[in-house]
């Protein structure tokens, strides 16, 4: 079913087995005292709601979320402006020079080349319709970078992200009457909304239950994978711009020049609401956002 993606020693756990000690490559105590930094390129305020009683309830994992303000909406802009205003010894708003947010995703490379680069820091980066984090996400993923040094990104365990639920269904996880392939865009793991709603439906019922935990995969053949959850060293940024496509700068690029291959954290699982192919489908023909709109509500 899997071949050499996984970590050498490391491998899919069956649900209820704790991989603690077999998942970390290399624990390196000098990282320890590094700036935890949260950054969103932002802000839709329908998506960013939810996300942000989610990083409230987890508020001692981490040092700040700066909101990369990525919109021209007045609305959304004031609600990210309320946002940081009401939260200012955690929250802030940046704005990169010469960026023009109506090139969407192509603009985020401004954002990451003039505030993500810092060498004392280590930052995970959270698209703003993440919709749910499990109990503990913010902390298992900067440990699990912080202990892993080597690959270039370190990813989230994200539900609606191709690559990710191409691995799920392997696992038995999904079942749809189509099998999505291995592949970032993939007509079905990226492009159907219907198999969006199939996931986020699967995953509503248990979204506790261990049978979502994996271990930790390595693409090996740099493969791109969407950077809807992502962890990475400010100085791994310091060194060289950020291109105009950053996902793929992130993702293939950058790790394939530095023979430094990004690595999944099956551990730590979050839910990735929409991509544009999507999104419309998800908004307006099903109930999904309200449901994770509904477990944010219950937090703390």
């Amino acid at each position: 079913m899997f071949t050499h993606r996984f970590v050498e020693g490391l491998r899919i756990l069956p649900g209820g087995q704790s991989p603690v000690g077999m998942m970390r490559l290399r624990l390196v105590d000098i990282f320890s005292g590094m700036r935890r930094v949260i950054v969103t390129p932002a802000g839709r305020k329908r998506y960013l709601e939810v996300l942000y009683k989610h990083l409230k309830n987890q508020r001692d994992s981490f040092d700040e979320w700066l909101l990369l303000v990525n919109t021209s909406d007045p609305a959304d802009i004031g609600y990210c402006e309320r946002l940081a205003a009401r939260n200012e010894d955690w929250i802030d708003t940046r704005y990169a020079q010469g960026s023009d947010p109506s090139k969407h995703n192509l603009n985020i490379h401004m954002f990451l080349n003039e505030f993500c680069r810092e060498p004392d820091a280590v930052y995970l980066r959270l698209d703003d319709d993440v919709c749910w984090l499990a109990a503990g996400f913010v902390e298992e993923m900067f440990q699990f970078r912080l202990a892993n040094p080597e690959p270039f990104l370190t990813y989230g365990n994200i539900i609606n992200n191709a690559i990710v639920s191409w691995i799920h269904q392997k696992l038995g996880n999904i079942s749809f009457e189509r099998h999505s392939k291995y592949n970032c865009t993939d007509d079905i793991g990226w492009k159907d909304p219907r198999f969006a709603e199939h996931v986020h439906t699967e995953f509503l019922k248990s979204p506790s239950d261990p049978k979502w935990l994996f271990g930790t995969w390595v693409a090996t053949e740099y493969e791109r994978i969407s950077v809807n959850a992502v962890c990475w060293f400010g100085k791994d940024l310091a060194d060289k711009a950020v291109d105009a496509d950053e996902e793929l700068w992130l993702s293939v690029i950058r790790p394939r020049e530095l023979s430094r291959p990004n690595a999944i954290n099956g551990q730590a699982v979050c839910v990735h609401f929409a991509f544009g192919t999507q999104r419309d489908y998800l908004e307006k023909e099903t109930k999904v956002l309200d449901q994770y709109r509904s477990l944010a509500t219950s937090l703390k």
